[in-house]
């Protein structure tokens, strides 16, 4: 419980930080030089990275190019608002039936259809079965779509899209599924309760 605690507690620095550096940049300065935004944030980035290594940082960055300089002061990952932006209205003109069902999982209300992940924790019990032992169409109603950091035929594979089922599973294994949420947190339950009564 402590741990997760200091995670929230880095999470809301973190954002506290931002917050007052945002007011900041968009106040009126009797001086001529503005503050430096960024080198301020790459100094948040570090100082969270610094008190929890674990602490998850997702960047907003308006300019791709000052993203490899945000991923090396230790944001994870970065999310560029115009290259999504143009990306969406590309795939609007390319593959529009696609785009739409993407919308329907997102925004209609009366269904809870997700592209959801579940990790395979340490001392499950799902660990050594293959992904067809696991029955996710049967018994959870979620269709499997990828896996990530699998190891078969003695090679470790990245994202796995639409991989076999004879895989085998292992702890740290991620499985991209599409499903209802309420089948997902089913599935993640059995994983991490099966995990907890296995460690006992």
């Amino acid at each position: 419980m402590s741990h997760w605690n200091e995670r929230r507690e880095s999470l809301q620095n973190f954002r506290q930080s931002v917050n007052r550096k945002e007011r900041t940049c968009k106040e009126p300065h009797s001086g001529s030089e503005q503050p430096d935004y960024g080198r301020a944030l790459l100094h948040d980035y570090l100082n969270s990275r610094r008190h929890n290594p674990d602490l998850r940082i997702v960047a907003r960055c308006i300019d791709q190019k000052f993203a490899e300089r945000l991923m090396k002061a230790g944001a994870d990952s970065t999310v560029s608002p115009n290259q999504i932006g143009g990306m969406r209205i590309a795939s609007e003109v390319l593959r529009p039936h696609v785009v739409n069902f993407l919308d329907l999982m997102l925004k209609d209300k009366s269904r809870t259809l997700r592209i959801e992940e579940i990790e395979i924790p340490e001392h499950s019990s799902w660990i050594g079965k293959r992904v067809a032992d696991l029955h996710l169409r049967g018994s959870y109603n979620l269709l499997p779509l990828a896996l990530k950091d699998a190891y078969h035929d003695g090679k470790k594979h990245g994202f796995w899209v639409n991989p076999p089922e004879n895989v085998t599973c292992h702890a740290g294994l991620v499985l991209i599924v599409l499903g209802d949420t309420k089948d997902v947190s089913n599935a993640r339950e059995d994983a991490a309760g099966l995990a907890m009564f296995a460690a006992r």
